[in-house]
């Protein structure tokens, strides 16, 4: 995959210019990713209870880590609270279900959801996570903000 700026700039510095287009190799991967979610709609005005995390995932590295933090905010936006959850993982060729309690179990509204996933080891992919599911129990109704 080539991918190519929106405008190319003059060199910044002497000898230094921006690349025409960068390559990516599908078939290479990372140590490390990150992924953010937007706000869950299900916690949209309403307080949820996150009580436990399942990922499915493949790991090529044993000890290879993925970190989940929840992070909620209040009705004008501000962070309200946030929890992580760190799951090791042990090496895998086949999918493997992962399962850990949030303790102590997280409550918020407007919950946002971010994974890193780190092999530990810079010359190993990242795990691959091809699902994951949050247990939650619905805690209280809270009045809807314009």
């Amino acid at each position: 995959m080539l991918a190519f700026p929106y405008r190319h700039r003059q060199p910044v510095a002497a000898g230094v210019a921006q690349p025409w287009f960068q390559m990516f190799d599908p078939d290479i991967f990372d140590d490390h990713y990150s992924w953010q979610s937007h706000p869950l709609v299900e916690t949209r005005g309403r307080t949820l209870s996150f009580q436990q995390i399942r990922l499915l995932t493949t790991a090529k590295a044993p000890g290879a880590t993925v970190t989940v933090t929840l992070t909620g905010r209040g009705p004008d936006g501000a962070v309200a609270g946030s929890s992580s959850t760190v799951l090791t993982l042990g090496a895998s060729t086949e999918p493997t279900m992962c399962t850990k309690d949030i303790a102590p179990n997280f409550q918020a509204e407007y919950i946002s959801v971010r994974i890193e996933a780190d092999s530990g080891d810079p010359d190993v992919a990242a795990p691959k996570i091809h699902s994951i599911a949050i247990g939650v129990g619905e805690r209280a109704r809270t009045i809807r903000h314009g």
